[in-house]
């Protein structure tokens, strides 16, 4: 009975020292979640400025920002409304540069009346043709280009632009190469050989007229 009584306060005392164990960790437990508590509110209090500061600045460049903004939305106002009116004026320049072309052409070649009848509608259609290309192969240019400014270009949205390009070129030669062949089967021999190199004569003097007008434009904006 003795041993027992012993085996029993042995027990009791591991089961005490255990009970105190674990009231201690709990106590140094809160104490490092209070310190780590107390850390973060004074580095809050200390950035407090800090933040003020910023706010405070944020609200004073607000004005500035807002005029920022105002300037960029006027800017593109007018950028629309020169874009709105030089179409027009691209349409009168397109048309008198058609108009030249086919008097020089009648002249250049001795063309009767009937073929240049027959000759005006294509080559009003491959002007048409010319700048529908263009504007589409110039939207997938810079499609192109934002792609590959990206940080990882996607290979399949550079394979689909490059697909579109490739089928859209050797469409428009095609379709070039057709409406030339209907042109000259208008023509006498003379006549086609007379227009070939008429076209090339003809398409540098109007790029020459271009960089002219381009040059003094240059110049005029220099000198104000």
């Amino acid at each position: 009975m003795r041993r027992l009584f012993i085996l029993m306060a042995l027990v009791v005392a591991v089961v005490a020292a255990q009970t105190s164990d674990g009231v201690a960790g709990s106590e140094k437990e809160l104490e490092r979640m209070r310190t780590t508590t107390e850390e973060a509110r004074a580095a809050m209090e200390e950035a407090r400025p800090a933040l003020e500061e910023a706010r405070a600045a944020m609200e004073e460049a607000r004005p500035a920002l807002e005029e920022a903004r105002a300037a960029m939305e006027e800017k593109r106002a007018e950028f629309e409304k020169a874009r709105a009116a030089m179409a027009p004026t691209s349409e009168r320049a397109l048309e008198m540069i058609r108009t030249m072309r086919i008097m020089r052409m009648r002249e250049g070649l001795n063309l009767s009346d009937e073929q240049v009848a027959a000759l005006l509608p294509k080559l009003s259609q491959r002007d048409s043709l010319m700048l529908s290309y263009r504007k589409a192969q110039a939207e997938d240019f810079r499609l192109l280009k934002e792609e590959l400014e990206r940080r990882n270009p996607s290979e399949s949205k550079l394979s689909q632009i490059m697909d579109r390009l490739k089928k859209r070129e050797a469409e428009h030669h095609k379709q070039m190469r057709e409406l030339r062949d209907e042109m000259l089967s208008v023509l006498s021999v003379e006549q086609q050989a007379r227009f070939v190199i008429f076209e090339v004569e003809f398409e540098r003097g109007i790029r020459r007229f271009i960089d002219e007008i381009r040059e003094r434009h240059g110049r005029g904006g220099r000198s104000r």
